[in-house]
């Protein structure tokens, strides 16, 4: 039983976030795909498996990782105004890798990673190329999912701060 609701819930909790955004629009979409809806699930089968610790180390480095993410959606608007595609998606990976390195290397505690999140995105909100796409005159460019989108983003940090569900985080 708990296999199938592994199986059935990330997918089904996806999808309707999908649905949802296609039926309300993109900002509808953001906000709901912001919600940790997968990595508040995955985390809750950590616990629920192996345990709290390995639980509370997993959020915090999900929390870390976002730094990876913030890198590679700052690569990848910077770059796909200059290069083609491809080029770009590499640039992005790239970012992500190097940063995923240096902070395997490092392993900073909960609190850093937080911080480390929080100042990413501050800094990935100034690096973007969001406002320049909203300040062109006439019809917005079809929407791109790898811009960077700072709602989103203060949503992510804010949901992970909010929930507390394993008591060794702190």
């Amino acid at each position: 039983m708990f296999l199938l609701l592994k199986i059935v819930l990330v997918p089904a909790l996806v999808a309707s976030v999908t649905i949802a955004g296609r039926r309300w629009g993109p900002r509808i979409g953001g906000w709901l795909t912001a919600l940790p809806v997968v990595a508040g699930p995955t985390l809750c089968f950590y616990a629920i498996e192996q345990g709290n610790g390995f639980a509370a180390r997993a959020a915090q480095t999900t929390l870390a990782g976002l730094v990876a993410v913030a890198a590679h959606s700052v690569a990848y608007a910077w770059s796909c105004r200059r290069v083609t595609w491809p080029v770009s998606i590499t640039l992005g990976w790239l970012a992500f890798a190097g940063v995923t390195f240096v902070l395997y290397q490092v392993q900073p505690n909960l609190i850093i990673s937080l911080v480390l999140a929080l100042a990413s995105f501050a800094i990935a909100e100034k690096g973007s190329l969001w406002r320049v796409s909203r300040s062109r005159k006439g019809p917005f460019p079809r929407a791109n999912p790898y811009l960077v989108q700072p709602e989103m983003h203060r949503e992510i940090c804010s949901c992970a701060c909010s929930q507390r569900p394993f008591s060794s985080l702190g």
